[in-house]
């Protein structure tokens, strides 16, 4: 049990840390929002549970339960008008949902990183941790 906690405590340090951590909004999914979850609304998301977390890089981040009390994670390109990313897990796994930047986008959230990079939301019940994996550059 000694070694198992010294994994942890080494271990911790080392691995990786939020860029930064989304608070909690009191948005109100409003008809725009409604809109560009609408396919997601129809397939699973209970729209009396959305709420809104701080934008990240223009993004819009909410959070809801589907039809089956699972927690959901919805980041949305307000400029593409719709989700980028939508997943909902049962509430003991971990609740995370990734944006890929590609270059086929017009730029804005990624803009200023490499193709391939992936901007991962992870949601942690009253916040939302985001890190942030820049793609390796080819070599010039």
């Amino acid at each position: 049990m000694a070694a198992l906690a010294l994994v942890y405590a080494v271990e911790w340090p080392v691995g990786p840390h939020p860029d930064t951590t989304l608070q909690p909004t009191s948005a109100e999914p409003d008809a725009q929002v409604q809109d560009r979850l609408s396919w997601v609304i129809d397939l699973k998301v209970d729209t009396t549970t959305l709420r809104g977390f701080e934008d990240y890089r223009g993004l819009e981040i909410w959070a809801a339960e589907d039809r089956y009390g699972s927690p959901c994670l919805i980041v949305i390109d307000p400029s593409i008008d719709r989700p980028l990313g939508d997943e909902c897990t049962p509430p003991d796994a971990e609740l995370l949902t990734d944006a890929t930047v590609s270059r086929r986008q017009e730029g804005h959230y990624g803009e200023d990183l490499p193709a391939g990079s992936v901007i991962r939301f992870h949601h942690r019940g009253d916040t939302v941790d985001v890190y942030l994996f820049p793609a390796n550059q080819p070599a010039g």
